[in-house]
């Protein structure tokens, strides 16, 4: 049975190397990384918790994307694409509970 050997790397300056084949992943590289941010200097730190926005209102079973839409006159618009079973919604979120309905996505045929 081969012996298993561990080698520690601590230099990530390489970057990410999203080549097909793990056996051409320089010394300085990685091959992919989860939860991790490298920053440019080759450094690997743990990546923030996510952060909760907002909420959907009842019956939406997935929240798809948030959206800031700003005006010319620096007015916000708090957008959401939210999902539930009865199909996909665009709301102005923030705007009371439940959030208005803006318009809605129709499914693909």
């Amino acid at each position: 049975m081969a012996e298993v050997q561990v080698i520690s790397r601590l230099d990530f300056s390489g970057g990410v190397n999203a080549s097909t084949s793990p056996l051409i992943v320089g010394e300085k590289q990685v091959l992919r990384i989860n939860n991790m941010l490298l920053d440019l200097t080759g450094a690997l730190y743990t990546r923030d918790g996510a952060v909760t926005l907002d909420s959907g209102q009842f019956g939406t079973t997935a929240v798809l994307t948030l959206y800031d839409l700003v005006k010319n006159d620096g007015s916000v618009f708090h957008l959401a694409v939210r999902r539930s079973a009865s199909g996909q919604f665009l709301n102005h979120r923030g705007a009371g509970m439940p959030w208005p309905q803006l318009g809605t996505f129709r499914g693909r045929r």
